[in-house]
């Protein structure tokens, strides 16, 4: 059902969009003026950019299946919103969905947050804010991939600019991951050094960040794992226990999103094959002192 809502949306929005929109080497569009929650005046100058391509059949079997388990995706077409660097990039780590209610553009979003391959971004001018009197953007700290866009909190004569690029995004098809992750040899996790070293490191070395979901609630427990590897190395993992088993639903999430970025050992130690494998940890989730 929801992949039928995705095509259906695809192809309303593909019959929507107009061709390329105005790219970097065009006359640029004036600033906006808006106000952040306090009434603080902010500036925003917004690049139409059309053209843009993201090729995700290249991703890791273990991306493509957080992004859409055993489904393949047909062609998307959305909106995402980017920042551009002061050095004149766009900035793939702060997005935000064209609109914030469109499932699609929040999806094709994922993707891109995945590490696809994505071709057409045009490169801009680079901006001195200097010139304008205002600290560079830069200064600022953003939460991870989105920023909170604000006036000045010192009430600068000149308020805070930031540039966007609104882009018109193609997907390419991306096929299933044939994966099953109930078969597969269970093995001791030291037959894996480098996974090994890293549990032992902490879940901030594998992607596992405390959920801020659990963090504001108070949440602790004990999660047991299970991770599979896939034929190209790359781990499948998920939350097969948790101790109290009410707080959970707090920390699954977390479990799918391990060792994304990373490969797995090609070879047992006892010299056979890695791929196929399963292993398990636990992760004790302690509130942050």
């Amino acid at each position: 059902m929801i992949l039928l809502r995705l095509m259906l949306a695809a192809l309303v929005l593909a019959r929507g969009l107009s061709p390329a929109c105005a790219n970097a080497g065009e006359i640029s569009p004036p600033f906006e003026m808006h106000e952040d929650l306090l009434h603080r005046p902010y500036r925003t100058q917004t690049f139409d950019v059309g053209g843009v391509t993201v090729d995700g059949a290249k991703l890791s079997i273990a991306r493509r299946y957080f992004i859409a388990r055993s489904t393949t995706l047909p062609a998307l077409d959305a909106v995402l919103t980017c920042e551009i660097t002061d050095q004149g990039q766009v900035d793939l780590r702060i997005c935000e969905p064209g609109q914030a209610t469109n499932t699609l553009n929040a999806f094709v979003l994922r993707i891109v947050r995945s590490g696809a391959i994505v071709t057409g971004l045009p490169t801009f001018p680079t901006l001195d804010r200097r010139i304008e009197g205002s600290l560079p953007v830069a200064s600022e700290q953003p939460r991870p991939y989105i920023r909170d866009y604000a006036g000045s909190p010192t009430g600068d004569a000149t308020p805070p600019a930031y540039r966007l690029a609104r882009l018109a995004v193609h997907t390419e098809a991306i096929p299933a991951p044939q994966v099953d992750l109930e078969t597969g040899r269970l093995v001791e996790l030291g037959q894996l050094p480098a996974i090994a070293s890293a549990v032992r490191a902490g879940p901030d070395r594998v992607g596992g960040d405390y959920p801020p979901r659990a963090l504001r609630a108070d949440k602790t427990g004990r999660q047991t794992i299970e991770c599979q590897i896939q034929t190209d190395r790359s781990i499948i993992c998920r939350g097969i226990a948790f101790d109290p088993s009410e707080n959970a639903g707090f920390f699954t999430p977390v479990s799918e999103r391990l060792f994304q970025r990373v490969l797995a050992d090609e070879r047992l130690t006892d010299g056979s094959s890695a791929v196929g494998v399963r292993f398990r940890f636990a992760i004790n989730w302690q509130l942050p002192r």
